[in-house]
């Protein structure tokens, strides 16, 4: 692992005390557009201010927001030369499992929510990829050794603090397994997964542990007798839900399967998730939510024509997933997350107590070459809600190619995401750490509006400003604002936990006047977000390929058309759509404007 120092980015201001008078609180609301308004009507007699709050309102209602958008803070600074296996978390921090495939060792990293680490640390050498769990008091990292008929399952503890506790222990000998899949923690013990093999065919097997590490019973069988099963995925809180992918008959013919291990030790039924059976197996991912749990898995769409020769034989994989309750049975229908061309593949998930995030490795930008030409991958991600209803737009966390997703977590209020790069040629890999986080600007306050009698305002303005700052702007209608200058110049900037003085926006008019804060960084990073989703479904729609060149505006914007209007910059930049595989631009990107 490599560390290198960087600046961290985003960092709140302070949030104002409550209860003091004459405050109006700026709302968290979530449209398209999120400039947080607040404002204040006031005349120039000696009557009192009344306040009034100002509800933004999204440009394009079919795509209005139910959540904040998330915004990337990558961690620049910190590039690991090993391959993030397994995250675990202890609410605040995040222990990543790592593994080294040219040393062929593990070894940890503890993340904590400033960006900071502890890392270092090797557990085991020549063992399999290892996976981690956290206890409530201890992290578990498990792994096996000498795979094939006669393994070893190994484990070790991890304190809070990420340092290494005794020495590494024999959990398990005379396994027949290639590789641990997945441990869960479930409050009261530790599920360990494995790949095995039984008669010629690979099944999932998996083996209870106290919470000292120790076995508790005897090996579990997990897939269905007789079935050909790969690819699990398990999750841990209450008991603990398995998914795998499961065949029973032709190669071609693969099901999702689910079962949960209840807290008193028995298994469940193996239930269906997919409404469909599947021609290949692939990768899936399974998350707890709140008293309910989510799959995702790809599946074969098709056929579609390929841009490159014209032929209708192709089929993309997108992604689909399933609500299942505790017991590991479904809930509701299979939804659909990804409809664009490309493969979308190899999924990741986690949960924030709101919604899930999914992330995966997609191949949009490469459907003229072999999907698993590094070149053209790249990560993707997508809010979903408990119900499986897409929330938001769809984005990237990182904007480049040459990259894979890799594990996704949440603690301390926000996500962590890990992408899997490529540097240099031949390819070198290396993991960067992202932070994903909403880019609302949290709470703000207006206090103390005075009208002074030489032509000038003041006023206290305290705010959670995450992103940039804030200017004021007016009106008299609501409907046309303008920006107001300060006492010193143009553009009143409006800065936290101070006061700001700037001069009467509409000198002799005896009316009302409305203010409102606005952060123009975060409305032009919206607009940008909003456009670069439209362009993705209007690409999709007309089957456009990636070196296809840039829409027009009158075929983006318009009556009809996937916006009815093209947003503006609110500080005069100018918007370009670009190609398909570029994300849209502001001119004004060197001040922060840019996705």
């Amino acid at each position: 692992m490599q560390g290198k120092k960087g600046r961290q980015a985003g960092k709140a201001g302070k949030r104002g005390a409550a209860g003091e008078n004459n405050w109006l609180r700026i709302g968290s609301g979530t449209a398209g557009v999120r400039d947080r308004m607040l404002g204040w009507q006031t005349g120039f007699s000696r009557r009192a201010f009344r306040s009034v709050l100002i509800l933004a309102v999204s440009i394009a209602a079919s795509l209005a927001h139910s959540a904040p958008l998330l915004h990337a803070y990558p961690q620049g600074y910190y590039q690991f030369n090993t391959w993030t296996r397994s995250i675990a978390t202890d609410g605040t921090n995040l222990l990543l499992a790592l593994y080294s495939e040219t040393s062929r060792s593990i070894s940890t990293a503890l993340i904590r929510p400033d960006g900071s680490s502890v890392w270092g640390y090797e557990t085991a050498q020549l063992p399999t990829p290892p996976q981690v769990a956290f206890n409530g008091t201890t992290y578990l990292t498990a792994w096996v050794e000498d795979p094939g008929a006669a393994a070893q399952l190994h484990g070790r503890f991890i304190n809070r603090s990420g340092v290494l506790m005794a020495s590494k222990f024999l959990v398990l000998a005379g396994l027949d397994a290639s590789g641990v899949t997945g441990l869960t923690w479930d409050g009261a013990g530790f599920l360990v997964l494995w790949a095995s093999s039984l008669e010629g065919h690979s099944v999932v097997r998996g083996q209870r542990l106290g919470p000292d590490g120790m076995p508790i019973g005897s090996v579990l069988d997990i897939s269905s007798p007789g079935a050909t099963a790969t690819n699990s995925a398990s999750a841990g809180k209450g008991n603990h839900l398995v998914v795998w992918m499961e065949s029973t008959g032709a190669t071609n013919q693969w099901q999702v399967r689910a079962r949960a291990l209840m807290s008193d030790g028995s298994l469940s039924e193996v239930s269906t998730l997919s409404s469909s059976p599947v021609p290949t197996s692939n990768p899936l991912c399974l998350s707890f939510g709140d008293g309910d749990a989510m799959a995702i898995w790809s599946r074969e769409v098709g056929p579609y024509t390929i841009p490159c020769n014209g032929s209708t034989s192709n089929y993309w994989l997108n992604l689909f997933g399933r609500v299942l309750a505790e017991d590991g049975s479904s809930r509701g229908a299979e939804f659909q997350i990804t409809s664009i061309h490309g493969r979308q593949t190899d999924p990741k998930i986690a949960f924030d107590g709101t919604n899930y995030l999914v992330a995966w490795t997609d191949s949009r930008f490469g459907v003229c070459n072999s999907w698993t030409n590094y070149d053209y991958l790249t990560g993707f991600a997508q809010q979903i809600s408990r119900s499986g209803t897409v929330v938001n737009p769809e984005f990237r966390p990182l904007s480049r190619l040459m990259s894979r997703a890799g594990p996704v977590a949440f603690a301390g209020g926000q996500f962590l995401y890990i992408s899997r790069d490529c540097l240099g040629d031949p390819c070198s890999f290396y993991d960067d750490l992202v932070f994903l986080r909403s880019g609302g600007l949290g709470t703000g306050f207006f206090r103390k509006l005075v009208p002074e009698t030489n032509g000038y305002f003041q006023v206290d303005f305290t705010a959670n400003n995450e992103r940039g700052r804030f200017y004021l702007q007016a009106s008299t209608n609501f409907i046309d604002w303008q920006f107001v200058d300060r006492e010193d110049g143009p553009y009143a900037s409006i800065f936290t936990d101070r006061v700001t003085r700037f001069v009467e926006p509409f000198p002799g008019d005896r009316g009302g006047r409305f203010f409102r804060a606005v952060n123009t960084t975060d409305v032009c990073v919206s607009n940008l977000l909003l456009m670069n989703h439209v362009k993705a479904v209007w690409a999709s729609a007309n089957g456009k390929s990636i070196n296809a060149p840039a829409p027009t505006d009158s075929e983006i914007f318009g009556p009809g058309r996937y916006l009815p209007i093209k947003p503006t910059c609110p500080n005069g930049g100018t918007y370009y759509l670009d190609d398909f595989a570029n994300r849209p631009t502001c001119t004004l990107s060197a001040v922060g404007h840019s996705l």
